[in-house]
């Protein structure tokens, strides 16, 4: 037998030794350990982080495409459910716009950046009716931002209610002033009813706007080169996108009175309707 404190010695040094096995067999252990697999949570913001860190793609389709795959990851965030919105427009999937945006306003009504998209949907495909209310709620909720006043009045003249929609571009430009797209809108409202002076007027301050693209000036030889009263060259129109022709006037019965007016034509130039990103194109509807 050994003596006492030898045994201490003895059963001191075998714990020793279990603790360094021990430590080098975690060790190895580790070592051969597989990595560990990230949580769907990781992945998903690891993928939010790629596609925010990558360029927003200018092509149509692939702009769609980007932000379909941001919406999928972000379905709450509202900027990047408007983006996609446009983006859908962007490419005529304006009834798609239209379903996207009524599911969202079923999660967060009454968000007025969802319900100024929305409205500019309806619109793209004709239902200014509808349209107009989500427009007038979101102008309550965002009262400085101008698309709004301006895709009203592109409501307000698809229902051919003149007056109202040169009130909504008026009170765009008091936000806005001499915005090209404005201008060209109100000038357009102002020749749709009839009233070439003044559509003269507002399409050559649009043309001469800083900012004012072809086919503003398209526009404004609707005017100068087709009996108006604008005595200014309209730059050449587009090849791209060439200016409508001007609406024909309606011939007079021979029982009308001489001062009746002939019912105001609508006509298929160019319109602009802003968003967020710059003009995006629509054409006037009957």
């Amino acid at each position: 037998m050994f003596p006492a404190h030898k045994r201490r010695l003895s059963l001191a040094a075998v714990l020793l030794a279990g603790t360094a096995l021990s430590a080098c067999a975690t060790s190895e252990d580790a070592a051969n350990a597989a990595p560990a697999t990230p949580s769907a949570e990781e992945v998903r913001a690891q993928a939010i982080t790629n596609l925010k860190n990558s360029p927003v793609p200018d092509e149509p389709m692939s702009r769609a495409a980007y932000w379909a795959q941001r919406t999928e990851l972000e379905p709450d965030d509202v900027t990047v459910a408007v983006q996609f919105a446009k983006a859908l427009r962007g490419i005529g999937s304006n009834e798609r716009a239209v379903e996207f945006l009524e599911e969202r306003l079923v999660k967060q009504p009454g968000e007025p950046n969802l319900l100024a998209e929305y409205g500019k949907s309806l619109i793209a495909i004709g239902r200014a009716d509808k349209a107009l209310p989500a427009l007038m709620q979101a102008q309550q909720l965002l009262p400085d931002d101008w698309t709004v006043l301006v895709a009203m009045g592109v409501a307000y003249d698809q229902m051919r209610d003149y007056a109202n929609a040169r009130r909504a571009y008026e009170m765009a430009l008091a936000l806005s002033p001499d915005n090209p797209s404005i201008l060209n809108n109100l000038g357009l409202s102002y020749l749709m009813a009839g009233d070439k002076a003044n559509a003269a007027k507002y399409l050559m301050a649009a043309a001469q706007a800083p900012g004012a693209d072809a086919r503003v000036r398209a526009n404004l030889a609707l005017v100068s080169d087709r009996g108006g009263t604008a005595t200014a060259k309209a730059a050449p129109p587009s090849v791209d996108r060439p200016a409508s022709p001007a609406p024909a006037e309606a011939p007079p019965t021979p029982k009308a009175k001489p001062t009746a007016e002939a019912e105001p034509q609508a006509t298929d130039a160019p319109r602009t309707m802003a968003t967020e990103s710059g003009s995006a194109g629509l054409r006037g509807t009957n």
